[in-house]
């Protein structure tokens, strides 16, 4: 399962959790006191758990963390929210099995990061016990697609355009109100959310919902630290394999998995 060029003595195997298939990543040498549920990227109609192995295997070694990648549902055949629901399953699942013995951290990049943001919100709404902490990698956060940098830096971003956005919307929404807190969270309420760790690139056309997600959230209460990397590409700490920028991401996550397993929120 893992490919060419994965860390040494990384196990990856296929499990079940909350009824989703999903890949469990663990550095057989460390033994971590932390589980992380990363929400893979695709735009919600792309991506799998199985092409996200080589990534998970990275960020277990460096970040010395279990990572536990699940195969949401995907558009054009499956739309909002059900996303929303596989993610939530998944980290019911994943808290239970934890048991209280475990810090629990909840991520995903681009679409996937949006995922997860929705899914801490909609977990909060339904009054169930919240990760330890989040992790956010150049996050989709606007299906309203009012970023300042969609337009500004449309000619630097070589992976994601307005237009690009705006199709897979369409294919996710199936008539949704955009402005929904599960959708658009950046005028949601963000109080008492855990702390958040948010990495972006600075050439991205998303450079914005980062900004906006780490300005607000700080204005109302919760511990952000907003990371941008500069020149670097959409979802960046997934080149770790042979990108030095993506490896020291990884290593800052692993503090601030670190920072969580010592004081968690």
């Amino acid at each position: 399962m893992l490919s060419f060029g994965a860390p040494q003595d990384v196990v990856a195997d296929w499990t079940e959790l909350g009824g989703l298939p999903v890949v469990d990543v663990v550095a057989a040498q460390k033994n971590p006191s932390c589980v992380t549920l990363w929400l893979h990227g695709g735009a919600y109609c792309m991506g799998s758990t199985a092409g996200y192995c080589h990534f998970g295997a990275h960020l277990a070694q460096i970040a010395n963390t279990r990572v536990v990648l699940p195969e949401y549902r995907l558009a054009p055949e499956h739309h909002y929210p059900d996303a929303v629901d596989d993610a939530c399953a998944a980290y019911l699942a994943l808290r239970a099995r934890a048991d209280g013995h475990e810090i629990v951290i909840l991520a995903g990049d681009s679409a996937g990061g949006g995922l997860a943001m929705a899914t801490l919100i909609c977990l909060r709404e339904r009054g169930h016990v919240l990760p330890d902490g989040c992790v956010f990698v150049s996050p989709w956060l606007d299906f309203t697609l009012s970023g300042s940098t969609l337009v500004s830096h449309a000619e630097l971003d070589p992976l994601l355009s307005r237009a690009m956005l705006a199709g897979a919307s369409r294919a996710y929404l199936n008539d949704a109100d955009i402005t929904s807190a599960l959708l658009s969270p950046l005028d949601a309420d963000l109080s008492g959310l855990p702390p958040m760790l948010i990495q972006v690139g600075e050439h991205e056309v998303l450079l914005d919902d980062s900004r906006r997600l780490a300005e607000r959230g700080a204005a109302q209460g919760v511990r952000v630290t907003l990371q941008v990397e500069p020149v670097a590409p959409h979802v960046f700490p997934l080149f770790a394999s042979f990108l030095p920028e993506a490896h020291s991401a990884l290593r800052r996550i692993g503090e601030f998995i670190s920072a969580a397993t010592v004081s968690p929120s």
